[in-house]
C-alpha cells in the first residue's frame, strides 16, 4: 500500500557484536562473614552462590573477571585476581572460594584498579562494565578531612581518625562517600565504563549513597 511508498529497500549483513568486558569487582572485607540475608548463609556464602548462578548462565556471551578487595587485611588493593576472558566461570569460582574475607572497604582504589585493566585490554568495541557488590559503605581513605567530618563506617567508632600513620589505629574507617562518586563519575564519562552497583545484606545504611553511586 501507500504506506511502503518512497522506501528503498536494501540488503545488509549482520555481524556479531563483540562480547561485552565485565569486571566482578567484590567486597571480600571483613564483614562478608556476617550472616546474609538468606538464613544460615553468611553474605560471603550468598555471594559466591549468585557468582556462579550468574556466571553459568553468560559466560559464553560475556567476558568476565574478578577484583577482590582488599588485598590483605587492611586497605590494600591489587590487580585482578583473574583477568577478563572468555569462558572463566571455574577460574573465577575458584578464586572466590580460597578467600576468607578481611579488612576494610577500599571501594574507590578498587574501582580504578578494575578500570585500568579494562582499558589495559585494549578492545575499544568492545563494551565494558563494573559490577560492585559491596555489603558496607567505602572507606579506606586518609585523606579525608580531620574529625568531626569523618562519618565512621567502623564498628567501634574510637578506631576512625584521619591522621594517618601517626596516632591512628590504621585510620581506614571514615565515609569516602564523595571519593568513590568521583571515581564512578569519572569512569563513565572519561572512559566509557559503566559501573553496575549491588548491595548485599548490610548495606541499608549506606542505601541513599550506594543509589548515588549507580545512579553516576
Amino acid at each position: 500500500g501507500g504506506g511502503i511508498q518512497g522506501c528503498n529497500p536494501q540488503t545488509f549483513t549482520l555481524q556479531q557484536a563483540p562480547p561485552g568486558e565485565v569486571y566482578l569487582v567484590i567486597d571480600r572485607s571483613g564483614s562478608m562473614n556476617d550472616p546474609g540475608a538468606t538464613p544460615g548463609m553468611t553474605r560471603w556464602e550468598e555471594l559466591n552462590a549468585a557468582t556462579d548462578l550468574a556466571l553459568t548462565q553468560y559466560e559464553a556471551t560475556v567476558h568476565f573477571g574478578l577484583l577482590m578487595y582488599p588485598t590483605g587485611d587492611e586497605c590494600n588493593t591489587s590487580g585482578p585476581q583473574v583477568a577478563v576472558d572468555a569462558s572463566n566461570k571455574q577460574a573465577i569460582a575458584n578464586q572466590l572460594s580460597a578467600t576468607v574475607p578481611a579488612g576494610g572497604t577500599p571501594t574507590a582504589a578498587a574501582l580504578n584498579n578494575a578500570a585500568a585493566s579494562l582499558t589495559a585490554l585494549g578492545s575499544a568495541e568492545s563494551p565494558k562494565f563494573i559490577v560492585l557488590a559491596t555489603d558496607g559503605g567505602p572507606n579506606c581513605n586518609y585523606f579525608l578531612p580531620a574529625d568531626p567530618q569523618c562519618d565512621c563506617t567502623y564498628a567501634q567508632p574510637s578506631y576512625c581518625c584521619t591522621n594517618f600513620p601517626s596516632s591512628c589505629y590504621f585510620g581506614s574507617s571514615c565515609l569516602d562517600d564523595q571519593g568513590t562518586l568521583d571515581v564512578i563519575t569519572d569512569l563513565h564519562d572519561n572512559l566509557g565504563i559503566a559501573t553496575f552497583v549491588i548491595g548485599l545484606a548490610g548495606t541499608a545504611e549506606y542505601e541513599a549513597l550506594l543509589d548515588a553511586m549507580a545512579i553516576a
